[in-house]
């Protein structure tokens, strides 16, 4: 979504882009948000070459939690932030991991 909204919005003028993305980002249209990046080969985490991190959160405050994952060249980390309202929000990593192993 982030690159068709992108292209999108690159003929418009900065104020009606604004309006637009405002528009884009509401919660009925996207109650979650996922974003990514991939790093050049300088940038290192936990000891090896950091090559991408992603995360899924929530803009609008309606869910109480944030999940991350980040990359190196052999390890892939998933790290949940979670109110303590959310008892089973820990469990996320490791449901994660057991649904990888059991596919390999």
């Amino acid at each position: 979504m982030r690159d068709a909204a992108r292209l999108a919005l690159a003929p418009l003028t900065p104020r009606l882009g604004e309006w637009a993305t405002s528009r884009m980002t509401v919660a009925q249209a996207a109650p979650v948000v996922a974003s990514s990046v991939t790093f050049p080969g300088a940038m290192t985490c936990a000891e090896g070459r950091l090559a991408a991190a992603s995360m899924f959160c929530d803009p609008h405050n309606e869910r109480l939690a944030f999940l991350s994952f980040t990359r190196t060249t052999n390890v892939i980390r998933c790290a949940v932030v979670y109110d303590d309202a959310l008892v089973h929000a820990a469990d996320i990593p490791s449901h994660w991991k057991a649904s990888l192993l059991a596919d390999a």
